[in-house]
């Protein structure tokens, strides 16, 4: 597993720490059309000696993933708060955190008389670090971001023929070796890499940039990529399902701006306030989230 960063950051003096999480979901317009439930769910870890905050997006063509997408982000937020160093991601060892997550979350779900199609969903995740940065981590596609001086940082995992990497696959050797054969003659047919990150920089004023991009074969990315931001270098971060980039009629780069437009108010929801101030903003224009929506935070307090 590599350890990715989007484009480095402009070092500033070390800000405050990361003291406050929250996340927030919504129901995308589709599923509200044809009666299927939410497949998004989101979590904040705030009783957390480090703050984190945690998503999971549940794939509709599988099983009962609304419910797999809970066990999974609850799965999650355990492990994140047991205080073990081995089962937080590290460069090296997130193969061995998200084997232990489905493992877990494989164990939980059997009281639910849940099967192994009902678990494909994605792990999203970002967290303060000891020394006062933050990292972020998607096993499955999604997006993250972090807000520095010179603007929002964007770093968008995605996968080849709509095939993501889900946890659940390590799980499960056949559906595993299956997975990994579709996402590779995904990749071949589409003359690229089984997973893709492409990194952009969305400046004050609205404008986006493409800063980078890297490919990764199938078995790599599976165990999941990570991000990372120096001290002082953001003041807000967070993880988004694809739902961010599905709002009809309006632009990627337009919707996560506004998702990561937080003021000063950062303490309890900020983001649940956030989300709905942007969505009800995109609304007004008739532009509205096709699939489900969320996001996930954690932000420093403002400094007087």
């Amino acid at each position: 597993m590599e350890t990715i960063g989007p484009a480095a950051p402009s070092p500033v003096s070390a800000g405050p720490a990361f003291l406050h999480a929250d996340a927030h979901f919504r129901m995308g317009s589709a599923h509200k059309a044809d009666g299927s439930p939410c497949q998004d769910y989101a979590l904040a870890g705030r009783d957390a000696a480090l703050p984190f905050a945690v998503l999971s997006d549940g794939c509709s063509l599988s099983g009962r993933t609304d419910v797999g997408a809970r066990v999974i982000a609850l799965t999650a937020r355990r492990l994140l708060l047991e205080s073990a160093a081995d089962c937080l991601p590290h460069p090296g060892d997130a193969g061995t955190f998200a084997a232990r997550l489905i493992a877990s979350a494989t164990e939980a779900s059997l009281a639910l008389d849940l099967g192994s199609g009902d678990l494909d969903a994605t792990l999203c995740f970002v967290r303060a670090t000891a020394d006062g940065g933050v990292d972020a981590w998607l096993f499955g596609d999604g997006l993250a971001a972090a807000r520095t001086p010179c603007g929002t940082e964007v770093a968008i995992v995605d996968w080849a023929g709509n095939l993501p990497g889900y946890p659940a696959y390590l799980a499960d050797p056949e559906r595993l070796a299956l997975f990994l054969s579709e996402s590779e003659a995904a990749a071949r047919l589409g003359g690229r890499m089984a997973c893709e990150v492409r990194r952009y920089l969305i400046a004050h004023d609205g404008t986006a940039a493409l800063t980078g991009s890297e490919g990764h074969h199938a078995a790599a990315a599976l165990n999941g990529i990570g991000f990372s931001w120096l001290p002082g270098a953001a003041d807000v971060a967070a993880v988004m399902s694809d739902g961010a980039m599905q709002v009809s009629g309006a632009a990627w780069p337009e919707v996560v701006a506004a998702l990561m437009a937080f003021g000063s108010a950062r303490t309890g929801a900020f983001v649940t306030r956030r989300m709905n101030r942007a969505l009800a903003s995109l609304s007004k224009s008739g532009r509205r989230p096709a699939d489900d929506i969320s996001v996930a935070a954690i932000a420093a307090a403002v400094q007087d």
